[in-house]
């Protein structure tokens, strides 16, 4: 018994989309793994940028309470990417670095809605 053409250019067009759908996601993640790095660092030199040349003068400039917050902050920030990357095998390193940011960006929308809250 012979297959229909439709059924036959159905079946043949389905086998061909998912090959060209692996391909494109084993060229996506090479490509990512190319460009991580890079990415990571250009993400990382911004945030350092805008908090030396932006916030941490602001800080400064307010007062006393100002300096011990930027201080505190950045003694905990060290301390915590201390403790990540000592428990963890270099291989494991960006696992750790991945949870220590959701634990970081979880403590920062917590206290950024407290501060929301109070404030409106």
């Amino acid at each position: 018994m012979r297959m229909p053409i439709g059924e036959t250019a159905i079946l043949v067009g389905s086998v061909a989309m998912s090959a060209v759908g692996v391909a494109f996601a084993l060229l996506a993640a090479a490509s990512a793994r190319k460009f991580a790095d890079r990415i990571a660092l250009a993400a990382g030199l911004v945030l350092l940028l805008v908090a030396a040349l932006h916030l941490a003068p602001e800080a400064i400039q307010s007062g006393m309470l100002g300096r011990i917050f930027l201080f505190v902050g950045l003694g905990v920030g060290i301390v915590l990417e201390m403790m990540f990357q000592a428990e963890s095998a270099p291989e494991k390193t960006t696992r750790s670095t991945a949870w220590l940011a959701i634990f970081v960006l979880g403590l920062h929308s917590t206290v950024d809605g407290a501060v929301y809250s109070a404030a409106f």
